[in-house]
This record gives C-alpha cells, structure tokens and sequence, in this order.
C-alpha cells in the first residue's frame, strides 16, 4: 500500500481522468529566483547603561525563492547616522558595526485544511543578529540602520518587488544620563498563512521595559538596496518609502481594509483575493506626551483559498480467500467526490463512483486498484495493488465410534479445493477440555462423555482457511466395582459392584459362587480366591472388567497370665490356634509394638491394659484379644538413718503414701523399743553410744508385703574452743573453732551472728564485747569470750607538694576524735592537730602516731609524709598591641622552666588554647591571661591587652529590583565619624563611586563591595548584593489535555506562587476564572492562552499555551490490527479516544460471513480476539464504529481488522 503525493501522481491519474484543474505559475518563475529572497525583519536595541546597548537584528527570507547564492548577511553591517543625517564615523567602526549570525531557523508553517492552490507552498528561514555596542552620547541622537535587496517577486501588492530592497531604522534620541531609553520589543511574528474572505487577527502588542506609551499604525516600508547592489554598509539617511500597486494603499494593503488597534495593536482584515502581501506595523513612543523614537517591523502575509484538503485512503474489507467478488472500505477524510478505479494498468473503464464500491473481477489476478478523491479545489489519489484468487475451498469429513475398554473416534478428511490443501487442523471441544491433532485421518481416544463439537479447518496454499463443524453427544457405560481385587475371611461375603446406572446389563462369569437376585451388584461368597469376570452393555458400548476375590483362613487367640501385680512385673502369655505371628500393643493400633513373641514382660505402676494380635494378614485373618492387668502395690516412706547422742530418746515414723490401702505393721522386737509395736509412729531410747538395728513388715488388703530396717547411731560429743584475730585499728574480727557439726556464732553487740568457721565480723563501733559459740554436731555445747574493738583511720599521702611561698595542709579531713602528736614540730603551726598547716621554703620529712582517745590502753598507729617544695616558676605573655580591624593574631607565651604546661584564657576565664602560642579571632578590645602550670601543678600567670579600632556600616537599600530597574544604596556607619568611601565595579555605578549614596543600574545579580578608610589608615571592605528578579525564569505554564472536542475543558496550570497576581487572555468567556494561576478552558477553538504575573516586587512575565481543538472524527481512532498472542503486546483492539470524549458509542465486528463477534458500547470494554469464548484464528474482520461526542451529531467508520498471532 502506498499513499502517493499530490504533484508527482495526481498529474498523472487525477487530472488525466477525473478532474480538469492545470497546474500554473511553476516553470514561469524560475529565472527570477536568485535575488528574490526578503520578506521581512526589524532593527531593535536595548539600553544597558553607561553607553552600552544591545543590538537586535531579525531577517526573514523566502528559502523557496531565495536562491543559495544570496545567503544571509555574516557578517550584518549595521550604520550608524546622527540624527541629522551626518554619518557617526566616531562610533564604531567608521560609523558602523559588523553583528554575527546568531541561528538560522526554517519556519515551515502550513494552515490545517489549506489548499495552496496557483501559490507555491511557502517556506521562511530567520536569523538574528545580537551584540552589545558602544554608542557615546551626543545631542543629535542617532540612526541606526540596516538596508539589504530584494524583496520577493511574487509579492501582490507593490510595484517591482524583485528590484525593492528595504531599510530597517531605529532612532536613538539624545536624554539626560537620568532618563536613559529602550526601543519597544515585538512579540512572535504572526502566521505566514491566511484564508481569503476570512477575518484574520493578530496581536502585535510589543513591550517596554522603560513604561513608555505606545501608539500602534500600518506604516508603508522604506526602500533599501538595489538589485545591482544588493548588499553594503547602509546608505545614508533620508529614505524613501515604496510605492504601492494600483489599487492597494496603506487602508486597503489586501484588495480590502485592514486595522490595527493603536492602543492595543490588534491587527484585523478579511482578505478578498489570494496573493502574497508586504505589511508593516510602526510603533511610536512617547514618554510624558513627548515622542521618543518610532521602530517598524516588515513581515509578507499568504492570502490563500482555504478549502479543505481531502487524504484518500481505502482499504480492501473483504479477504483474498473471498474468491473474486471484492469489497472495498473507503476511508478517506474531507472528502466529497470519489472515482475507483478497479484495473488501471488493463482496462480503466472499470470504474465506480461509489463511497464503498464491491467489484466482481472476471478471473483471477494482480490488479492496481486507483482511488481519486476531489472536494472542491482540493485533490488526493491513493493506489494499492491486490492479489484476487478464487480458492474454491470446501472442507469435509466422516467419523466412526469404537467403543472398547475407552472410546475411539476416528476421523476421516474428505476435502476439496482447487489449490494444494497445506494444512490440516482439527479440534474437539468436549465437555472440559479439546483436544487438537494435525493428522490427516486421526484417532482420539476421548475420556469424558457428553456432546463434542468437531471441528475441521483446512489452509490452501494461499493461506486461505475454511472449516466445517459437527457434533456428537456421547455417554460411557457408567458402571464401577469394587476395585481390580478384594479380600474377606473364610464364610463371608462381599458385593461386587460399587456403582452403575440404570438400564445397564451385566453378565458374571463363574456364577457358582454368586447370589445373582439383583445381577447389578451381586453378593460373592467363594470358599476359595476366585476371579469374577463381567461383560457390561448399554446397547451401544460394551466394557469387559474383572475382579479377584481372595478368601483367607480365621485365626482363634486366647491370653493366660496373672491379672494383679503387687511388684510391678507383668508376664502375659499368648496362644493361637495355627498363628506364628504376634504383636503387643497398649491400643489397637500396635503403634509402637510392645513385643512380636508370644510372652510378653513389662513393668507397670498403674493399671494398664494389653492387647494382642496374632496371624499374616496376607494369607489368613487375624485375631485380636485384650488383657486388664491391675496394678496393687503400695510405699513406706521413712529415714534410712538416724544419729542421736547417747542417753537421748527419738521418735520413729513410717508414712503411708496411699491413704486408701489398709495396711498393718510389725516391728520386730527389740530393747531400745519404747514405742508401741504395731503402730506407724513408735519411740526409741538410746542408753550408751553404738549401733542399733531396727527390722519392720507392712501387709496391705491384697496381701502384698513390703520389708526393711532403719539404722541408729548414738555417738559423745566435746566441749569446743574458741579463738580470735584482729588488725589494730579495725573493727573488723576474724573468729574460729575447733567444734564439729553445726556452728552459731553470737558476736555480743546483739545484731551480729553467722555459722560459719572461720566467721568474720565487722563491728559498728569501738567498745568490749561478750562473744558467745554455741556447738551443734550431734549434742549441743556452748562457750563465750570477752573482746575490745577499737577503729583507728589514717590516710597520709607519701608526698605533698608546697609550691614556693605557699603552706600546705598534711591531713585533710583528719578525725578530731583521735589523739594526734606531730614531729618535728619546726613549721607547723600545731603539733597536736588532726590537720596541721605546714609553711616551709625548702622540702623536708614529718612523723605522726594517732591513738583513740576512748581507749588509750589499746594500740597506736604510725604513719608519715614527704613535703616537697618546686622550684620558683614564672610566666610572661606577648606585649600589649592595637588593630585596625577584626582579625586572627598569635599570642606568645615563654616560662624560665622548660618542663611546663601553658593555657590561654579570654577575661571569662573561657580556656582558648594550650600551648604557648595560639590565634586568637579579635572581635573587640580584650583581655588575655597567659596561666603556666609546672610539673608539680604549681602555676602563676600574665596579661595581654589587645586594643581593637573597628566600624561596623551598615548598607541600606533594595536588595531586590525587577529587571532593568535601577537602586538606591546608602552607607550608615558606626560608630559615626570621617571616613572615605569607593564603591565597585563602578561601571554599574550612575555617579560618583566615592559618594556615600549612589544609583546603580545593572540587568543581572551583581554583588558590590564597599571599601571605607579612616585617618588612621584603617581599612574596612563590605558587600552588597543587588538580586535582579525576573519572574520569567521561574513562570511556566502547560494544558492538560492540550487536546479537546468541542464542549471538552482543559486545565491550565502557571507555576504557582501564592505572591503572584494572575491575569490570563484571551478573556473570550471560555475561561472560568482569568485571575487564578490554574483555571479550566472550555475552547470552542483552537486557542492560544497566555497569562501574565505580577509577584510581590511588582515585576511582571508572561508564557502562553495552545490547546487544540478537534474535529469528533479525528478525535476517535480505532487500529487496523491487534495481536492477542500473550507477548504482553497489542493484545486487545480498542476504541482509542481521550476520557470524556464521546458521549455514546457501540462497536460492531462481523467475521467474513458476517456474523457479528463482537459488539462493545463502552469504550474500555476492549475485544480480546475471541469468540464463544474461544481465540479466534488470525483472519481479516470486518468492523463498524457509530460514535458521537459532547452535543454533536452520530459518526460512523467502517473498516477491516486483522487479527494477528
């Protein structure tokens, strides 16, 4: 398939057949071409300040007619003239600047549904030109000029438009340094299409970043250049202006008015003939009523027939396989007229001018299928070549059932066609499952009953596909024994048959052995392992099936063994009648096994029961008995031994663990027995030490016994002594004993005790004691002693440090409760204190003896201490200095000893550093304390005072100004007083730099610095930095969607900030609110919106957006081909339409016989390729699509869909 283009094809099929239309003006323009290239531009300029300005050049040309020897100007000569038409030649280079090509941009615009007609399609390049010059101020002002030829020949409305050449002019007029001027700044330029009788506005309104008015007017161009020399430095001026045709004038540029809006510059005119037309728009300025300067811009308007403009297309509906009969699907758009051409390389008679034609071609073939498409003016041809066969394709089969031990169905194919059958497929959907084969003939061995549908499709060489379909309802004989094999004990009897249907007959096979009253499910009683075989009919299938009856001999058990246990033991014997086989148990599942022999031995503590199992469950039946074996012992506790002293009594008990047993006890006689003899508690007498045995019997009420003994010893027992060990000075005892057995300590102050040997304890307080042991081995002995405890505490250190002419303490924190008595007493200033103050120049030795002034009989403690005396240590620090400013300075500090340690302090006493020099960060006057510590911490200090002279300015004035705004800063320092000043850069400067108040003017984010000096010679540096704001930057603005229908709304969305003012245009009434940064559109049409913001600085940007509207046809698109393969990838075909779009639609897709497939009325309801819930083959389908969208009339599309895998 190819669509083809309208000049190379429609000359050709089109025009030669159809239509009568001539393609003129082509052939006849061609030798005017190289010097027919300007169709516009504008000279425009900006002050920077300080003389500086940026030039803007903008040069449009015609790339169709512009020949590519007449490329754009690079460099761009721009002339400079005193407004007195003098030429600048200081300025510059003699009076001129050379600017260099920026970009070179195409602008290819075409009008949606434009036929050009006799016009060419138009084509625009662009560049700019933009610099930043010098241009010193002079009285006289200036021209600035560019001048180029020539403009293009096909222009409508001027006189000799290939021999015209044009001026671009901008005037600089001379202002004081305080009222400094920029040209106005155009907008885009406007479309380089318009339809003929048809109103066309645009918005020329420009900007002025200086607030001047602007007063809007059609203006006629100035002339340039000559064909002859078409390009040089500017001419000089006066310049002439151009003249019109006959006919055209500045109020009638089209063959008919146009307007442009002086206040606003909307321009407006309705066209009434085609052509190609010069305009230019001036826009005057003025500041306070006095005009300033005038700037113009040049650009061509295209005045062409806006028809619509039709895109052929079709598409074959019907499929190759369809044989010769062809439906064709037109799906051309804006079209009005249609002729088909069916064979247009054979016999172009063959034609149709029906929307959808269906052409029977006599035979088969290739043919070039031709479609031509008119509406009004406006033509389309669209060819496709297609292949015609006539497959006659006719499938066909027969099938036979075979039913066995399962079902067989065999297939046989009986097809026809007239080209080679490649492919054979059938498929067999049952009840739950299909089954599919690619033989020929195949056999299916079918599993599950019910209705099959079969299905044959067969595929010619072509690739065409045709099928058959037949069905079947089949049934299984439903009948099901018991199982393959079963098994009962000699003499009993089983049924055959689990389950089966009615209306089924059964024939058994031996029947000797069967109880056949009801043949369905009869009862077997066989004496021996018998084979039952059975043949099962419904009449039309017959099963055979068989079973095996195994018969086992029965197995007679018996237990023997004692059914009481007094001792816990069990032996069970078991006894069967022909079994070999055993196993014990706890329950009857044997799990786990107590035993496999016939004797059974286990021990028990309760009752339990047993049970038994005996035979092979292969080859006989087995038996199971149960045996109860009660479990009737009892316990005594008691005391193995006991150990009394001789001549002491002791009382005997035996318990009785079970209170429900009824038990009697016998002691065996015995001397020391002076308790009763047949009770559980009896009492003994021990006369002399030695060992005694004691033997007793207990019976309970099931006549179990239980014996045993209890020894005695009855031993003498010594008197114990006792012995002690303390420290002088601590309260802390340690005591022992020589006793045995159990000891208890009494310590005498009525709280301590312990029963430990050796004990240790800590008295509270000094003072005599009673110290009592008490000994508990077997018999109990006591003892007591008295002790005195006193508490004497001295903590000396071995060494204190007296720096030189200080006194040092020797015993802080000494007890006054103590007697103390220094030596010597030389320095002291009392021998007798418990802390004496020592006053020494040179290091010496003391001795001290403390004693308890309570006690003073008991003993003393000795002890001494070492004072030392350091050599004299000194400190000196850097000397006293000034600064101009804040500032880091190193402070030094020496010692005349080597070994010490230094620390610097600020007049807070805050530690700033520990060496002997350090940096110091000097924000005020301030004091330093240099402290240096030796060795033995003594330690002495010195002070520096470091003076600081420092002004602290403060700079007042904007921060932040909108762009090409000028600021106010001012200088406030402190503390007052004479000061010089400079600012920089001062080329941002309007003034004197050295004032304290200055005017700046920069159009980027510049930082100043100020620099002060004081008589003193003192320097002081300071910033400012002056933010430009240009909300422009941070403004962007978008739609969503940016396409609707008619009747469809969209969100505008302008970045927000809660500063900014919002004002949106155009304010038509399709915008809900034109104040807020985000409201919704509802265009009827295409529409640019552009807001405009106002932040917080009162600084001002803008942005815009478009928002298209469709038409409802093109709104909607449905695809030629999905593939529902499971790749995850075009799996379903669906209506493809933004949300909110239609208002109602139903989809329709037909197979080649026209049975409907599919049908959809909601757009997400998507078709998967199926069909009765089956995926259909891969296959061309036929679709129509009724939709209509918001308030809008019914649209239909029609169409094939190929379905692919």
């Amino acid at each position: 398939m190819k669509n083809l283009n309208i000049n190379s094809i429609y000359r050709r099929i089109a025009l030669q057949l159809f239509f009568s239309f001539i393609w003129i003006g082509i052939t006849s323009i061609t030798n005017t071409l190289q010097a027919s290239h300007i169709v516009g531009g504008e000279l425009t300029y900006r002050y920077l300040g300080h003389n500086r300005y940026e030039l803007k050049l903008v040069v449009r040309r015609d790339c169709i007619n512009g020949s590519d020897t007449v490329p754009f100007d690079n460099p761009a000569i721009i002339g400079v003239f005193y407004r007195d038409h003098q030429k600048a030649f200081r300025v510059g280079t003699d009076g001129t600047f050379r600017l260099t090509q920026m970009n070179n941009d195409t602008i290819k615009q075409k009008p949606d549904n434009v036929c050009p007609g006799t016009l060419q399609e138009v084509c625009v390049h662009e560049t700019r030109y933009i610099d930043t010059v010098t241009i010193p101020f002079d009285d006289r002002g200036y021209f600035i000029v560019y001048q180029r030829c020539c403009r293009n020949f096909t222009l409508t409305n001027i006189e000799d438009a290939d021999e015209v050449g044009t001026s671009f002019v901008a005037e600089i007029k001379p202002l004081s340094a305080d009222h400094v001027n920029s040209t106005p700044a155009f907008g885009e330029y406007p479309p380089i299409y318009a339809c003929v009788h048809k109103e066309f506005t645009f918005d020329h309104s420009a900007t002025d970043e200086d607030g001047d008015s602007l007063v809007y007017s059609l203006c006629t161009p100035f002339l340039g250049k000559t064909k002859q020399f078409p390009a040089d430095r500017p001419d000089k001026p006066p310049y002439t202006h151009l003249s019109w045709k006959p006919g055209f004038e500045l109020n009638n540029l089209f063959g008919s008015p146009a307007t442009i809006d002086p206040s606003t510059g909307l321009f407006k005119v309705t066209p009434g003939i085609i052509g190609q037309f010069l305009v230019a728009v001036c826009i005057q300025e003025f500041r306070n009523g006095e005009f300033l300067s005038e700037v113009r811009r040049d650009f061509e308007l295209n005045i062409v027939n806006c028809g619509v403009q039709p895109f052929a297309k079709f598409s074959q509906k019907s499929n190759i396989c369809d044989g010769l009969q062809v439906q064709f699907q037109n799906e051309t758009t804006n079209g009005l007229e249609f002729t088909w051409f069916f064979d247009w390389d054979h016999d172009k008679t063959k034609q149709s001018t029906v929307l959808n034609p269906t052409f029977t071609y006599a035979s088969e073939g290739t043919y070039k299928v031709v479609l031509a498409v008119k509406n009004v003016t406006c033509v389309d041809t669209f060819i496709q070549i297609i292949k015609v066969i006539d497959p006659q394709l006719k499938p066909e089969f027969s099938y036979t059932l075979i039913c066995d031990t399962s079902a067989t169905l065999t297939l046989k194919d009986s097809s026809s066609s007239k080209y080679q059958i490649v492919e054979t497929s059938w498929c067999i959907f049952g009840p739950n499952d299909s089954i599919r084969s690619q033989e020929k003939n195949p056999r299916i061995i079918i599993s599950k009953e019910g209705f099959y549908e079969i299905t044959l499709k067969i595929r010619d060489t072509f690739g065409c596909y045709a099928e058959i379909v037949k069905e079947i309802n089949f049934k299984f004989v439903d009948a099901e024994l018991i199982g393959n094999e079963a098994s009962i004990c000699k003499g009993d009897s089983i049924r055959l048959v689990k389950d089966s249907k009615p209306g089924l007959k059964f024939n058994w096979n031996p029947t000797n052995t069967l109880n056949l009253s009801n043949p369905s499910n009869p009862w077997a009683k066989p004496s021996t392992t018998t084979i039952y075989s059975v043949t099962i009919t419904d009449g039309g299938c017959e099963v055979i099936k068989q079973i095996e009856i195994r018969v086992k001999e029965k197995i007679k058990l018996n237990i023997t063994g004692d059914s009481i246990s007094c001792d816990g033991y069990v032996r069970l014997i078991a006894r069967a009648d022909s079994a070999k086989l055993f196993k014990w148990g706890t329950d009857l599942t044997f799990t786990p096994a107590s035993s496999l022999d016939s004797i059974l031995l286990d021990t028990i503590s309760a009752d339990k029961r047993y049970f038994v199992t005996a035979g092979s469950i292969e080859s006989q039946c087995p038996d199971t008995a149960d045996f109860l074996v009660r479990f009737k012992g009892f316990k005594i506790e008691f005391s193995k031994e006991y150990v009394i002293c001789a001549g002491d009594s002791l009382e005997i008990v035996l318990k009785q663990t079970n209170s429900q047993d009824t038990i009697k006890i016998e002691w065996e006689a015995n001397p020391i027995i002076i308790g009763p003899i047949n009770q559980l508690v009896t009492k003994v007498y021990i006369p002399s030490p030695g060992r005694y045995v004691l033997k007793f019997k207990v019976i309970n009420q099931f006549d179990c016994t239980f014996e045993d003994s209890i020894i005695i010893s009855a031993i003498d027992h010594p008197v114990p002594k006792l012995f002690t060990e303390n420290e002088c000075g601590s309260l802390k005892v340690k005591f022992t004993t020589d006793a045995k057995g159990n000891i208890f300590w009494s310590f005498g102050d009525g709280v301590g005790s312990s029963m430990l040997n050796p004990a240790e304890y800590t008295y509270p307080k000094p003072g005599k004691y009673l110290v009592r042991l008490k000994s508990d081995s077997v018999c109990l002995r006591e003892v007591e002693q008295e002790i005195t405890v006193v508490e004497l505490k001295i903590n000396l250190t071995d060494t204190v440090i007296a720096c030189f002419g200080e006194s040092v303490s020797l015993n802080p924190g000494g007890d006054p409760k103590y007697s103390y008595k220094w030596s010597p007493m030389e320095g002291l200033d009392n021998p007798n204190s418990p802390n004496p103050t020592a006053t020494v120049s040179t290091s010496r030795w003391y001795f001290v003896t403390v004693t308890d002034q309570d006690f003073p009989d008991s003993c003393a403690l000795y002890d001494s201490i070492y004072v030392l005396v350091p050599p004299i240590l000194e400190a000196h620090a850097s000397p006293d200095t000034f600064l101009c400013e804040k500032a880091k300075i190193k402070l030094n500090g020496t010692s005349n000893l080597s070994d010490v340690q230094y620390v610097w302090c600020d007049e807070n006493n805050k530690v700033l550093g520990d060496k002997p020099d350090i940096e110091v960060e000097i924000e005020k006057t301030s004091r330093y304390i240099l402290k240096v510590t030796d060795k033995f911490n003594c330690s002495t200090k010195d002070t520096i005072e470091v003076i600081l002279y420092h002004v602290n300015a403060q700079i007042t004035g904007a921060d932040k100004i909108c762009i090409r705004d000028t600021a106010m800063l001012n200088v406030i320092p402190n503390p007052p007083g004479m000061y010089m000043y400079l600012w920089e850069p001062a080329n941002i400067i309007l003034g004197n730099p050295m004032d304290s108040f200055i005017k700046v003017y920069t159009d980027t984010t510049r930082e100043l610095k100020l620099t002060i000096n004081n008589k003193l010679g003192c320097e002081w540096m300071f910033f400012h930095t002056l933010i430009i704001n240009d909300p422009q930057v941070s403004l962007t603005v978008d739609a969503y969607p940016k396409i609707v229908v008619a009747g469809q709304t969209s969100q505008l969305t302008a970045t927000f900030n809660p500063n900014w003012t919002y004002k949106w245009s155009p304010a038509d009434g399709s915008l809900n609110d034109v104040n807020i940064h985000n409201p919704i559109a509802s265009p009827t049409k295409t529409t640019t919106y552009t807001v405009s913001i106002t932040d917080e600085a009162g600084c001002t940007a803008s942005a815009s957006v478009t928002i298209v509207v469709q038409n409802c046809i093109d709104a909607v698109f449905l695809p030629n081909a999905f593939s529902p393969n499971n790749d995850s990838k075009n799996e379903q075909l669906c209506v493809r339409t933004r949300p909110g779009t239609l208002s109602k639609m139903e989809l329709l897709v037909f197979n080649r016989w026209g049975e409907k497939v599919f049908q959809s009325s909601d757009p997400a309801f998507c078709w998967d390729g199926s069909y009765k819930n089956k995926i259909l083959s891969p296959d061309v389908f036929g679709y129509i699509l009724k939709f209509s969208c918001l308030g809008e009339e019914e649209q239909i599309k029609k169409g094939n869909i190929s379905l692919l895998k």
